[in-house]
């Protein structure tokens, strides 16, 4: 059975891509939370953020193709979500919707190795949540 947030979720990675912060907060409810889960990996990362505007934010800042998490750049080498010494390239990093928690969701790939999963919680009124795993140690099980 599809689930009924696919178009939405699809809308969501396409806006991602882009970074576009826009269309990212068109995607989203007025009240949408993100909660982050970095095993304390990205201290910085707040774990809850609340509102489109921040949420959309942060959402083009890790997932989005100029972000954190696409390239080489500051996650990478010794004490980063990377290995150490394995910087990756921009056009190394694939993301794609999936099934997470049975429901559509987004997997952020780099050389095949996950680097995030978001789970995507959606009504009518747009996306209400996402939960964005970064930490390592849940990650192992969505690598290719």
């Amino acid at each position: 059975m599809r689930d009924p947030n696919d178009d939405l979720v699809r809308g969501f990675a396409r806006a991602c891509r882009r970074g576009d912060v826009a269309a990212l907060r068109a995607t989203l409810a007025a009240d949408v939370i993100a909660v982050s889960d970095s095993g304390g990996r990205l201290p910085a990362l707040p774990g809850l953020v609340r509102g489109a505007q921040d949420v959309a934010r942060l959402a083009a800042a890790l997932l989005g193709e100029s972000g954190l998490l696409w390239g080489s750049g500051s996650m990478s080498g010794p004490g980063s979500l990377d290995e150490p010494g394995e910087p990756g390239e921009p056009g190394d990093a694939e993301l794609s919707t999936e099934v997470v928690n049975g429901r559509a969701g987004l997997a952020l790939r780099r050389t095949g190795r996950a680097v995030a999963v978001v789970g995507i919680d959606g009504t009518a009124a747009g996306i209400t949540a996402l939960w964005i795993v970064l930490n390592p140690d849940k990650l192992g099980g969505w690598h290719r």
